[in-house]
């Protein structure tokens, strides 16, 4: 991440660690391994300075939130679902060396693998049931941070539209069926997103529509024939 200034928003107590590009089903992730575990780093685009005296002007604002690892560690699985393999061999086949350091990253794995012990060595394999009760537990917290910070997610099927819009940003498809239930992807990608307006609006006033062939009320004494003068 070169040049220009950057201003970054955390509540974490993280002084260092390295940044890496990381691409999932469908979005990109910028995400910072250190010691303490991994993290997310969302961009916002700021115009204009908002610091004292104008130090800095139009700056590259980040926020940081902690990143679950499974995200990746899904993925790295289901290159061979249906054996069980070394947690190192996983990690370099997909291209995800750099997790190794994480803390507590096999007991991460267990909750989506099952694991067997062979010669002091742990191997893993991706456990349907525990993917699904992870995916399930994952809706239902977005689900409830939608309904407590949206005020128009109020509605249990607005907030599971959008949390499973987050859900399909970052699962490949074959895992994200898992969860998507009865909702279409464009339901779910239409979550929050306002009606369209017509291309044209016509403002122009318009007549008044008139009722050319409507029969006058015949009165008492009148006839069809004899419309007009009421007969005494």
């Amino acid at each position: 991440m070169e040049g220009g200034k950057k201003l970054f928003i955390s509540s974490l107590e993280l002084s260092q660690g390295e940044v890496y590009t990381v691409h999932l089903a469908n979005c990109t992730k910028h995400l910072i391994v250190s010691e303490w575990g991994l993290y997310s780093m969302q961009h916002f685009e700021v115009f204009g300075s908002f610091a004292i005296e104008n130090e800095i002007t139009n700056p590259e604002f980040w926020v940081v939130t902690p990143f679950d690892p499974c995200f990746l560690l899904i993925s790295a699985l289901n290159k061979r679902p249906e054996v069980f393999r070394d947690l190192e061999e996983m990690l370099v086949e997909s291209g995800l060396s750099f997790l190794r350091t994480l803390p507590n990253l096999s007991e991460q794995l267990e909750k989506v693998a099952d694991s067997k012990e062979f010669q002091g060595n742990h191997y893993f394999r991706v456990s349907e049931a525990k993917l699904k009760d992870w995916l399930d537990k994952k809706l239902a917290v977005l689900k409830k941070g939608f309904k407590e910070k949206v005020p128009w997610a109020q509605r249990e099927e607005v907030a599971t539209r959008l949390g499973l819009g987050v859900l399909n940003e970052l699962l490949e498809s074959k895992v994200f069926e898992m969860v998507r239930d009865k909702y279409s992807l464009e339901e779910i990608l239409s979550a929050g997103r306002p009606a369209p307006k017509p291309l044209v609006e016509n403002y122009l006033p318009q007549p008044k529509k008139t009722e050319t062939n409507k029969k006058p009320k015949l009165e008492k004494g009148q006839t069809k024939l004899n419309f007009g003068k009421k007969v005494t």
